[in-house]
């Protein structure tokens, strides 16, 4: 794809109705299922508030990324994890703002689904549980989940993002179907998750949350900025809570809460996203890479890298260096 400025990138998290989106190409509006991609490098903090997102029914994969959606008024943003799904379901135009951190390498594959399609979710926000997290609008008819994709989903995502968009009929019948199979895989998880929650007594699941103030959640975002610039550095959760103001208990289940990972997990995606990149950009010998990403020696970052892109560094650096 070719690259344009990063203060014009469009986030991926739910399918806005202009085909004329920078940073991402779509296949064929007619289609019965409208397929995206998105693969870009974003080189600084890129803000975009929305004023009126159009109703709609998405899904998106996203293989890389980091940053938040916030949709309105003072509450919980949702934050972009890498190797989970965000299905987002609006009734109704409601508004919003897209965050991106810097130095973010974007990868994401998006499906629109036909409106129709909606009355699969109904308007009420699904029930939250562990591992799926659901914001909805304060005020609108809409809703965003989040949960981790399955196994084949990523596998999809990133087929499509290697081969780019299909164009022969046999192929794009094949990307239709699948994007659809995601949608009911995803439903189903959702639907199930429900379930549970209403046998375990849905009230008691969600009075576990933390109820985190305005300057809880500030000082949160402090510590994922300090992990962030500090990640070739050795950090630990006591020093991560004396930098951003807060005690360990309230970082470590804020922090969970807030942004879908444990503090220990952001550290390993911070420093395997850092190496990405050097991995990318230069031809340091992998010690090099390590160390200035924060991992003892060379394996341990290769263990680690393996886990979130699937492939050993020497392989990522072939196949984008």
């Amino acid at each position: 794809m070719s690259k344009r400025p990063a203060s014009r990138l469009v986030i991926p998290h739910h399918a806005r109705q202009s085909t004329d989106m920078d940073g991402v190409a779509w296949g064929l509006s007619g289609e019965a299922v409208h397929i995206g991609l998105v693969d870009r490098h974003v080189e600084q903090d890129v803000s975009l508030p929305s004023e009126s997102v159009a109703p709609h029914l998405s899904l998106t994969l996203l293989i890389e990324g980091r940053g938040h959606f916030l949709m309105g008024g003072d509450v919980t943003p949702c934050q972009f994890v890498s190797g989970h799904c965000l299905l987002s379901c609006g009734w109704e135009p409601f508004g919003g703002e897209d965050f991106i951190p810097a130095h973010t390498h974007f990868q994401a594959v998006l499906f629109r689904y036909p409106l129709n399609l909606r009355l699969v979710f109904g308007e009420a926000a699904p029930v939250p549980r562990t591992g799926c997290d659901v914001y909805p609008h304060p005020r609108a008819r809409a809703w965003l989940a989040r949960l981790p994709m399955m196994p084949w989903m990523l596998e999809l995502a990133n087929e499509l993002i290697a081969q780019g968009l299909p164009t022969e009929p046999l192929a794009l019948l094949r990307a239709q179907a699948q994007a659809l199979k995601a949608l009911h895989d995803v439903a189903a998880e959702l639907a199930g998750g429900q379930d549970r929650l209403e046998q375990e007594g849905a009230g008691v699941a969600a009075g576990k949350r933390m109820a985190l103030t305005g300057r809880d959640r500030r000082s949160l975002l402090d510590a994922r900025r300090h992990i962030d610039a500090h990640v070739a550095e050795a950090l630990s959760v006591a020093g991560i809570a004396a930098a951003s103001g807060l005690n360990e208990a309230t970082l470590k289940q804020g922090f969970r809460q807030l942004f879908g990972a444990s503090v220990y997990d952001y550290v390993l995606q911070s420093r395997c996203q850092r190496a990405a990149e050097l991995l990318r950009t230069t031809a340091l010998a992998m010690p090099a890479v390590a160390e200035r990403c924060g991992f003892a020696h060379a394996s341990h970052l290769a263990k680690h890298f393996r886990r979130r892109y699937d492939a050993t560094p020497l392989q990522y650096r072939k196949q984008h260096g």
